[in-house]
């Protein structure tokens, strides 16, 4: 993809689904660590964030990407520990959207 001048480059999460042995694990409990790995062109300004999901509602995983160029992170995924959560197999999916405005 490529911005036209002018335009911003963004990159979002939102949750598909994320179930756990006791189920459905709710999308504020998966969280994200986000660093910077390298970047060039239009995205020598940009910043890797740290967020939780919302559900539905788009979560941004990069900041300042003002034009384009390529922006290279490293995001560790997470589920908040609250104390009754049960050992066992945690899966789901995440559906990312890049574009340009």
């Amino acid at each position: 993809m490529r911005a036209i001048p002018g335009q911003h480059v963004h990159l979002s999460a939102s949750e598909a689904d994320f179930t756990g042995p006791q189920g459905k694990v709710p999308a504020p409990a998966i969280t994200w660590n986000g660093s910077i790995i390298g970047s060039s062109g239009g995205g020598t300004g940009a910043t890797c964030a740290n967020g939780a999901l919302q559900g539905d509602e788009a979560q941004p995983l990069i900041l300042g990407w003002d034009r384009s160029g390529t922006v290279l992170c490293n995001l560790t995924l997470s589920i908040a520990p609250p104390p009754d959560w049960q050992p066992g197999t945690y899966a789901g999916s995440v559906n990312l959207r890049l574009w340009a405005e």
